[in-house]
């Protein structure tokens, strides 16, 4: 027979798996090529420049602008806002979304999921004169 001590440390070993990092699903969709980060905090100043901070990921998408990877964060990020960053030219520049139990997902093609989703997008617009 077991006491009952043995079966609270038995109970609590079932219930918390102790990892202290998730290996989180990340789907994007950018619709051309784009390096990309992801950071805990808006990466941004008051003027938009960039600040110097580290990103948790970075990577390429592809030639087609899609991205399906995993990137390893700290378990405490789950369910936590975050900014997706890119300097490409023609794509919004920053996207802050929430990581959620299903990974991190951002489609800038899917209108109805940004403004359903609760993602705002951010995008500079760029106008050059030429004389």
């Amino acid at each position: 027979m077991e006491n009952s001590t043995d079966s609270i440390r038995k109970k609590i070993q079932e219930s918390f798996d102790f990892k202290t990092t998730y290996a989180c699903p990340v789907r994007l969709n950018y619709g051309r090529q784009a390096y990309v980060e992801v950071f805990t905090e808006n990466p941004l100043d008051e003027y938009s420049n960039k600040k110097d901070i580290t990103p948790v990921y970075c990577a390429y998408t592809d030639e087609k602008g899609v991205l399906n990877s995993r990137m390893e964060i700290p378990e405490a990020l789950k369910n936590k806002e975050v900014y997706v960053y890119t300097d490409a030219i023609g794509i919004p520049g920053l996207v802050q979304t929430k990581i959620s139990t299903s990974g991190l997902t951002v489609d800038i093609n899917n209108t109805s999921r940004v403004e359903l989703g609760g993602t705002i997008i951010r995008s500079c617009l760029m106008i050059l004169f030429l004389k």
